[in-house]
């Protein structure tokens, strides 16, 4: 059974799942060189088939998915065309089409909203994709514009309260929601160059729960997703994993994704990537803005609202901002650069940063605890918890998560933002809809994040493009050639095999620097052009990270929990608050496991500093051409080709010459 599966929000994907496996993904932003990249093109779909080897004619049926109010925008070129009607050989019934058949509710006007004022608002607020910008196209054409599918069906409460009553109330052991599976779906019908099959168009937040859970190795889970979805039940989902079925038990009604992401980028406007550099800021201020009755979800806020204590806003990202811009001026602090992206460390900003994220860590534990007793008073026994959406890219709080014991197991894959949804959606009709089986995962990489194209590197290397003359060396032995350039100081891009999906760099595509040297924290900075306050990652050999580190999971391999830094000789990958955003490393890792490992032998020291290869800006590298262009504008010192060294005509010629060792 082949899924070809698409996710046309941003960070926009193409998947496709064989028999259960991940077989591979495409993210867009690597291909078009533009971060968070919105929308899919005919052009992505046959570089994705061709890549991977795949013919139309193999592709059984397709998921469709997007991020919530990102609306689809089809090519009119006749290449791929998308119909709502359910395809002649698909038979898994939706709860959505019966209920919308129900109310003589044609699928757009109810995708768009369920009366004329939603409409309208809706309408008023279209995001329109990169993929119909001229800027990242080949050639022009007219497009259909489907509204997304920001819409579910259930026969079961979503009550809206407070998370600790949603628990209760969704605990009652008399409701049933077997059927709830069936309410996250709507069935439509694709042609593909020429091929018409099935295509489920699944809901969001389902995507973000099959990723999860269905990569875990888990038999039975808890379920939460959470994410930056603002308004009624956007922002999150808990839902019960068992077998190979996922059941959606009720909304959290959180809306903290929101508020952080409004902080980062609207009040402290950090710019590309602003909720990553906030974590970062954060341990550089104190928490002054924090209050626990700040901590909950909507409802809670409403009640705040209706007390007059906090704004009221339909969402509640909009009410936070007005209630910082009007508090902070109260607290004393010198206002000159309140919100200067070029003064981050500047108390006012600093401690807002400080205070969000404590706000975001508390509301997070609230929701864990809830989700605990939903399942005890249901009792339900289940392996662990697994998490997703891109509000569980904040490591300390997955931490915070994972140290408080609550669940035996704790799983958040490495695609857990919205690079991971293609994979869920096709993991959702695999399994869910289809009633496939379980596949057996691996007990250290459950999810395989080594996904990206296939590229053919050596054949490009007589073609490069680069402003630099660059010297070529084949090597017998890269992996030691490798370590012996990380420990003689060199900063080391490393480029092997699939790039790795998801925002994290885990060894495909990285750069390395020795951890030991305290200068290279901002020497690496200034080469990838960032503030010198950003802090780096760690990758440290599994067997030996309990010597080095504390408090994270044993098996960390998705650089996604902190760990306390248990001595001082790793300055460079030490954050101010002596943490660290740890990766272990196993034979799974493929030939970095083999670099780092010959690195311990050279230095007696299995950690080094692992950060993204990409140059300013820019989305991670996918393809030789890129790899090659980042060594030829000098952001690092030597790259590793798949096993080729490559280096600035330069500095090969100092190396020759004994004047760099």
């Amino acid at each position: 059974m082949n899924i070809l599966s698409f996710h046309f929000g941003h960070d926009s994907a193409i998947a496709l799942i064989r028999d259960g496996v991940v077989v591979a993904c495409q993210l867009s932003e690597r291909i078009k060189r533009r971060k968070h990249f919105i929308g899919i093109s005919d052009e992505l779909i046959e570089l994705f088939l061709s890549r991977n080897g795949i013919s139309v004619d193999e592709i059984d049926c397709c998921a469709l998915t997007s991020t919530q109010r990102e609306d689809l925008y089809i090519e009119n070129s006749g290449y791929f065309q998308l119909r709502f009607a359910r395809h002649e050989d698909d038979v898994v019934h939706s709860a959505i089409e019966a209920e919308l058949k129900k109310l003589d509710l044609p699928p757009i006007d109810a995708f768009l909203g369920k009366t004329v004022e939603q409409r309208a608002r809706r309408l008023a607020r279209v995001v329109v994709p990169h993929a119909i910008n001229p800027v990242f196209r080949t050639s022009s054409t007219s497009f259909t514009f489907f509204p997304w599918m920001d819409y579910f069906s259930v026969a079961t409460p979503t009550p809206y309260d407070t998370m600790e009553r949603i628990a209760e109330q969704a605990g009652e052991l008399g409701i049933d929601y077997s059927g709830n599976k069936f309410g996250f779906h709507f069935p439509a019908s694709v042609t593909i160059f020429g091929k018409s099959m099935p295509c489920y168009i699944i809901h969001h937040h389902a995507t973000h729960a099959a990723c999860t859970y269905y990569l875990s190795g888990m038999r039975s889970a808890a379920v939460m997703t959470t994410d930056g979805g603002s308004g009624l039940e956007r922002g999150g989902w808990w839902s019960y994993g068992s077998g190979n079925q996922l059941y959606p038990i009720a909304p959290h009604y959180l809306e903290v994704g929101g508020i952080y992401a409004q902080t980062a980028k609207a009040v402290l406007r950090l710019g590309s990537s602003a909720d990553g550099k906030m974590m970062g800021l954060a341990p550089y201020g104190s928490p002054s803005l924090f209050d626990e009755k700040l901590v909950g979800n909507a409802f809670d806020y409403d009640v705040l609202a209706k007390n007059g204590e906090f704004p009221f806003a339909e969402e509640k990202r909009y009410a936070w901002e007005r209630f910082v811009r009007e508090r902070i001026p109260t607290l004393g602090y010198d206002l000159s650069t309140f919100g200067d992206p070029d003064s981050p460390l500047d108390a006012v900003n600093a401690d807002l940063a400080a205070s969000v994220q404590r706000i975001f860590e508390a509301t997070l534990m609230k929701a864990a605890r809830a989700t605990a007793d939903l399942f005890e008073r249901r009792g339900l026994r289940v392996d662990g918890l697994c998490l997703a959406g891109g509000s569980m890219l904040n490591c300390p709080t997955n931490t915070l998560i994972y140290q408080s014991g609550l669940f035996g197991d704790l799983f958040v894959p490495p695609f857990t933002d919205d690079s991971g949804c293609a994979i869920g959606a096709a993991l959702w009709v695999y399994h869910n809809l289809l009633g496939f089986s379980l596949v057996e995962r691996s007990a250290i990489l459950p999810a395989d994040p080594y996904l990206g194209n296939l590229w053919a590197a050596e054949s490009r290397l007589a073609g490069r493009p680069s402003s630099r003359a660059l010297s070529i060396e084949h090597v017998e032995a890269a992996a030691i050639a490798c370590a012996r350039d990380i420990a003689s100081n060199k900063i080391v891009a490393w480029y092997e095999g699939r790039s790795e999906i998801g925002p994290r760099a885990l060894g495909h595509r990285s750069i390395l620097a020795d951890a030991r040297i305290a200068d290279n924290w901002r020497r690496v900075n200034l080469a990838k052009q960032r503030a010198t306050w950003r802090p780096f990652a760690p990758a440290v050999l599994k067997e030996h990270a309990s010597d080095y580190f504390e408090g994270a999971p044993p098996n960390s391999p998705y650089m996604l929990f902190n760990a306390r830094l248990k001595r001082k000789d790793l300055p460079a990958v030490t954050h101010v608050d002596g943490t660290s955003r740890i990766q272990t490393v196993t034979r799974e890792n493929g030939l970095f496991h083999t670099a780092l490992s010959e690195f311990h032998k050279l230095t007696n020291c299995p950690v080094v500093m692992n950060t993204s290869l990409n140059g300013p800006g820019e989305p991670i590298v996918e393809t030789p051409e890129q790899a090659l262009q980042f060594i030829g504008n000098g952001y690092a010192d030597v790259l590793y080709l798949d096993g080729v060294r490559i280096a600035p005509v330069e500095m090969a010629a100092r190396e020759a010459q004994g004047l760099v060792q």
